[in-house]
């Protein structure tokens, strides 16, 4: 693993992910939800979870890097899309996924939103 002069280790800089501090708070948070679950039989569970990682790149030529980098962690191939990259992996019902969105169509998809203050709904 590489670490920058900060202390980041450099595949954190590529995705808009906790900070290393912040990791085993997450960890931590995702055990304590499995637990708490597993302690509440009388709440209903979704059928399936979907944790998303979206990648930080500003270009579609880091942001399949930064992928295919987890990717291989994975031991899984990154698969091209229409419109994003993408790599999971899955433990039963509950799936990691790692995106990056290409620019395409993030531009479309915030052209579309420039105009979010424009529609006024009245009730």
């Amino acid at each position: 693993m590489i670490i920058d002069a900060a202390g980041v280790p450099e595949t954190y800089r590529d995705f808009y992910a906790a900070a290393p501090e912040g990791r085993a708070a997450t960890i931590a948070g995702l055990r304590q939800l499995a637990d708490w679950l597993e302690g509440h039989p009388d709440v209903p569970v979704p059928l399936d979870v979907d944790v998303l990682l979206h990648t930080s790149a500003e270009d579609d030529y880091n942001g399949r890097q930064a992928v295919r980098k987890i990717a291989a962690a994975m031991g899984r191939p990154m698969t091209v899309k229409r419109t994003a990259y993408e790599a999971a992996v899955s433990f039963g019902p509950v799936r990691f996924r790692v995106v990056h969105v290409m620019a395409s169509r993030m531009g479309a998809h915030e052209a579309l939103m420039s105009y979010r203050d424009n529609v006024q709904v009245t009730p």
